[in-house]
């Protein structure tokens, strides 16, 4: 099993989600006996319905024509999306019966293409041509749209095959109904899909959509078309066990030597969405590739790289999820952020200072989303622990946020207080830090932090202390001693502290701290 992050996961690498695969190919084999089960795979986005998919395709039974769109990628607009709808039909059956090397692939209506399928004698698939000849002169109607979505199945009476058409993100298509092409012509396109797709006996439909609000109401509402058509397979993250063997295979055969418990604290901290486990599992084995080892330090700079740095892969994904939650609601966006602790919805109100019931109104929308969840207590608080961490980055704290998110006790007191000069901090590898735990980091400002958790008097090594001088010396940083007390935290320049005699240097309440950390300037 390899990290991948970049395509949908099929074959060996292929984990866990065997039950509902079952449940799809079940659905598969019930065509060919007459019986017509509709499914429609709903989860969030990046929860693994895709590989779920894909996956289902590769063990196709050999006599299934398989069809697969995938609406985000697609055009929503008629000639684009009921083009392709039809070429990739066509080419569905070609590819299944081994006629494609005679026909070549069909991209689109032209002469050529048309001989080229009337060399099979096949009447649908010329019919099929026609259409997509209407589709370019954009000679719309109610007609072409209903043979359009009747294809699959005339392809199937004529040749004696089956089609299953699989049609990923499809509450997508509602877009289709704000171009005139169609609402002159179709008074409701769902309607008219349901409609056609009741009379096919050869084919099978499975869709799916990471807009769960939209998907159970499409296929739950009692006035909607397809009100008791589907039968709904949800794909959640993996459980907790689930989601610890995965890590463990990846890295055991990625040749990775790790912490017995690093799978565990990377699912404390990011979740079980496997989607996330491949892109920081991935980071960690791209940090750890030189030692072969990773451990809870590599595991603080794989979050930091991808969630936390604008280039990250997780940076890019939540930032295009939020836009999609929220578009350009401010007030959505603000509520996202304050619950991203638990709070009840009166807190959240006075927070963002507004009326409760407009907060009411929003946590209502992003509960329909399944975004946010409402705990026994009675208060609020988002699904997505990793989405959660993320969105801290655009609150007062984004700064710091790295070593207050995944730091020890005294690197999370130390981020506090510097959140309070601006600074920004952030962890470093091993070989670029030297002894220092943390960078802070203002302007052309650069301070190395090393972190002590005691109470005063406390005695530091003078080893230590002449390590960071020469590494700050080196590096051109300034280099900071935070300690860590039950008052608080107190920092010290290691320059200026006074060796004296014996091993340890003592530090006590009469011991000079820096208060103030541009006093380090010049």
């Amino acid at each position: 099993m390899q990290f991948e992050i970049s395509t949908p996961v099929t074959n060996a690498n292929f984990f866990n989600r065997e039950k509902e695969l079952d449940r799809l190919l079940f659905s598969v084999e019930n065509l060919a006996k007459g019986a017509r089960n509709w499914v429609a795979v709903l989860g969030h986005r990046k929860v693994g319905k895709s590989s779920l998919l894909w996956e289902l395709r590769r063990r196709m039974p050999a006599h299934i024509n398989d069809v697969y769109l995938d609406c985000w990628s697609l055009k929503i607009e008629p000639k684009s999306f009921f083009g392709k709808w039809t070429t990739e039909i066509i080419n569905a059956f070609l590819i299944k019966n081994k006629l494609a090397k005679t026909t070549g692939l069909i991209q689109d209506y032209s002469v050529a293409a048309i001989a080229r399928l009337g060399s099979l004698k096949i009447k649908a698939l010329t019919q099929a041509m026609a259409l997509l000849e209407a589709l370019n002169r954009r000679a719309y109607s109610h007609d072409l749209f209903e043979d359009l979505i009747d294809l699959p199945e005339k392809i199937a009476r004529e040749t004696g095959s089956y089609f299953l058409v699989i049609v990923d993100e499809f509450p997508e298509l509602a877009g289709l109904m704000k171009f005139k092409g169609v609402k002159e012509n179709v008074s409701d396109l769902f309607a008219l899909f349901r409609s056609v797709w009741q009379r096919h006996r050869r084919t099978g439909y499975i869709i799916s959509g990471s807009r769960i609000d939209m998907l159970k109401e499409m296929t739950q509402r009692s006035s909607s078309p397809f009100f008791g058509h589907f039968e709904l397979l949800p794909i959640r993250p993996f459980d907790e066990k689930e989601a610890r063997q995965m890590l463990q295979r990846l890295f055991s055969d990625a040749g990775i030597t790790f912490d017995r418990k690093l799978p565990a604290e990377i699912i404390k901290l990011i979740g079980s969405n496997p989607f996330y486990l491949q892109v920081v599992g991935s980071e960690i084995h791209r940090l750890a590739r030189d030692t072969g080892r990773a451990d809870g330090e590599t595991l603080k700079l794989a979050v930091q790289e991808t969630f936390f740095d604008a280039s990250g892969r997780l940076y890019f994904y939540f930032d295009d999820l939020l836009k999609k939650i929220a578009g350009a609601s401010t007030l959505a966006e603000a509520t996202l952020i304050a619950l991203t602790e638990e709070k009840r919805m009166i807190d959240v109100a006075k927070e963002l200072g507004i009326e409760r019931g407009a907060v009411s109104a929003v946590i209502a929308g992003l509960m329909k989303q399944e975004i946010v969840k409402k705990n026994e207590s009675g208060a609020y608080q988002l699904t997505d622990l990793a989405f959660a961490h993320w969105l801290r980055s655009r609150s007062d704290l984004r700064l710091v946020l790295p070593p207050l998110l995944l730091g020890t006790e005294s690197e999370k007191a130390v981020a506090r207080a510097l959140s309070e000069f601006g600074f920004k901090l952030v962890y470093q590898s091993k070989a670029s830090r030297g002894t220092f735990d943390l960078l802070a980091m203002h302007d052309y400002m650069m301070i190395g932090i090393q972190c002590k958790k005691c109470e005063l008097p406390c005695y530091v090594e003078k080893s230590l202390i002449r390590r960071m001088k020469r590494e700050a010396e080196k590096l051109d940083w300034h280099a900071l001693l935070a300690i860590h007390t039950s008052s608080g935290i107190r920092f010290y320049d290691a320059k200026a502290l006074k060796e004296g005699k014996g091993k340890n240097i003592r530090l006590d309440e009469k011991t000079r701290a820096v208060e103030d950390l541009f006093s380090l300037i010049g």
